[in-house]
């Protein structure tokens, strides 16, 4: 009997990676990671042994490095840095639009980077106020 432990969906642009960790038995696990690509019905599927997942995990750790120091110039790929940097921007009051033009991004992209950090999007319009005096003045003015 197969049971779904814990499911977490990373959904991106053109493809969607579903992580599950799956209990077998009593005490056998598996991860199984299954990519969905928008685009076309095409899926693949790839199931992991636990004692494997330390070291793949590791692996993937060092490439993960390896490409935050690099200086990829590639549109769709933003290092950790340069995320946290529009990020700061945001929380610090810059509009969307603003950061967009600031990092040479689509605010697409920059929207997308904030939501995958849980940050919620948000206008930053002034609320319009109701000016109770400016009316009063504009009623004077019509009497004379």
């Amino acid at each position: 009997m197969k049971e779904v432990i814990d499911k977490h969906n990373l959904t991106y642009e053109k493809s969607t990676y579903e992580l599950r960790l799956i209990r077998v038995s009593r005490k056998s696990f598996y991860v199984d990671i299954s990519h969905i690509i928008h685009a076309s019905e095409e899926n693949s599927a790839i199931k992991i042994s636990p004692s494997a997942l330390p070291d793949i995990i590791e692996v993937l750790k060092s490439f993960k490095q390896i490409l935050d120091e690099s200086t990829i110039e590639h549109p769709k790929y933003i290092s950790e840095a340069v995320q946290q940097i529009i990020q700061d921007r945001y929380l610090k009051g810059v509009s969307i639009k603003d950061v967009a033009l600031q990092m040479g991004k689509t605010e697409e992209l920059i929207e997308k980077i904030l939501r995958s950090r849980d940050i919620e999007i948000v206008p930053n319009k002034l609320p319009y106020t109701y000016n109770e005096s400016a009316k009063k003045k504009w009623r004077s003015r019509r009497k004379r």
